[in-house]
């Protein structure tokens, strides 16, 4: 009987509604210089090298569209949770939370969060932003594949 007074119902979402496994669903870049692709391979040239499960994700997204891995970043660090840098072909990379990069010095991150709030708003996505020698440069957006049948269980 109490169980029909419930209004509300939290879940942990990853692995009970979902899959469990991220994906790239889209990257943006906000360079004109920098194709969305060359963007997308700096962030698997760094994001590779980390042990955290969105750097695996990053990795396993770029090769699942049919690329080698590229070419391990030289000077790789992890910053605790809050995303990684290193250097690519002589570039400075650094992508993770927007705060870590403002934190860091990166100019121009609040215009990405303005794009990437569509995708954080439209499916719960997961952004990872980036910066290219200390600017905002793009972020990739990351989502979690809907269990079969979820949608029915839940109803």
């Amino acid at each position: 009987m109490r169980l029909a007074q419930v209004k509300r119902i939290a879940f942990d979402k990853t692995g009970t509604l979902t899959e469990g496994r991220l994906e790239v669903a889209g990257c943006v870049s906000t360079k004109a210089e920098l194709t969305v692709d060359a963007l997308f391979e700096l962030l698997a040239a760094v994001e590779h090298l980390s042990e955290h499960p969105i750097g695996k994700a990053v990795a396993a997204s770029w090769a699942k569209a049919g690329h080698d891995l590229p070419e391990a970043a030289q000077a790789f660090q992890m910053q605790g949770g809050c995303g990684v840098k290193g250097v690519v072909n002589g570039t400075d990379f650094k992508a993770g939370r927007a705060e870590r990069l403002k934190a860091g010095g990166v100019t121009g991150v609040e215009s990405l969060e303005e794009k990437a709030k569509a995708w954080e708003e439209k499916g719960g996505a997961t952004v990872i932003y980036a910066a290219v020698n200390g600017e905002a440069a793009g972020f990739a957006a990351l989502t979690d594949t809907e269990r079969a049948g979820i949608r029915d269980m839940v109803t």
